[in-house]
């Protein structure tokens, strides 16, 4: 079980730039754009893999407890229910976790850039 998870460099400073502006901490903006991911059009299993093998891992660093916290089990089903299979641990964890959080990372800021404040960016987020 890998228990790290280390995303890329234009991750990292996306993370710095929101935390700055919204005062949010980089695991909150981390779940996030995890879940803006998985609101995506599904990709294949196979895509997800690829796509995150060519990511740089030059970012920030986050146990895996951190992002997942108590409700791992959730964020595995939901990753599976997405690309319609069963994920391993280390597939999970890192491979699918990191990919996205790198997917949802610019739809967020780009989303958070639109809304004047938090309430604005929790309302947008909740009609999708």
């Amino acid at each position: 079980m890998i228990f790290r998870l280390r995303t890329s460099k234009e991750t990292e400073e996306i993370l710095a730039e929101l935390k700055s502006k919204h005062t949010l901490t980089p695991n909150i903006i981390s779940r996030l754009a995890v879940g803006i991911s998985l609101k995506q059009e599904p990709v294949t299993k196979e895509h997800i893999e690829s796509t995150t093998k060519k990511i740089d891992n030059s970012g920030l660093e986050f146990q895996r407890h951190t992002l997942t916290g108590e409700n791992e089990i959730f964020y595995k089903v939901l990753m599976e229910n997405y690309c319609k299979t069963h994920l391993t641990d280390e597939e999970f964890f890192p491979v699918h976790f990191k990919f996205h959080l790198e997917n949802g990372i610019k739809e967020l800021k780009s989303n958070m850039e639109m809304c004047n404040n938090l309430e604005n960016l929790i309302k947008e987020l909740l009609r999708w």
